[in-house]
């Protein structure tokens, strides 16, 4: 069977066709999603919704994630929580837990952090660590 079967590279109708094997050309068709993200979490814009300036919560809750990162391996929500509140901006009326439990949702549903084990709700492991990110 194998001498009748040819592989699909050998055929002469598709012979340098094909984007098998060279990277420059899978990067500019295939998009990498994961810089893309790292680029927008790690942005430090403000955008204006009210009156006032206010950070993107997102991207003040992935940076104190990662600062977290630095000093444990499973992060605890409350040092998290912590460390969030310290860097957000105040907005009046909008309780800054409630805006860390949708970025953590949020997080959790782009599969950058998930819980630490089935039985740890209480504390949450990276995913997926930013490409520059060194120990």
């Amino acid at each position: 069977l194998s001498g009748v079967l040819q592989s699909f590279r050998k055929l002469p109708l598709l012979e340098n066709k094909l984007l098998i094997g060279n990277p420059d050309l899978v990067f500019l068709v295939v998009p990498c999603i994961y810089s893309t993200l790292e680029t927008t979490l790690m942005q430090t814009k403000r955008h204006k919704t009210s009156p006032t300036c206010m950070q993107m919560d997102l991207s003040v809750a992935y940076r104190s994630l990662l600062n977290c990162t630095c000093e444990h391996k499973n992060i605890p929500i409350s040092c998290w929580l912590a460390s969030f509140v310290k860097h957000a901006q105040k907005i009046g009326g909008t309780d800054p837990v409630v805006r860390f439990f949708r970025c953590v949702g949020e997080l959790e549903f782009m599969g950058v952090v998930k819980a630490a084990s089935y039985r740890n709700r209480s504390a949450v492991r990276v995913a997926l660590l930013p490409t520059s990110f060194a120990f």
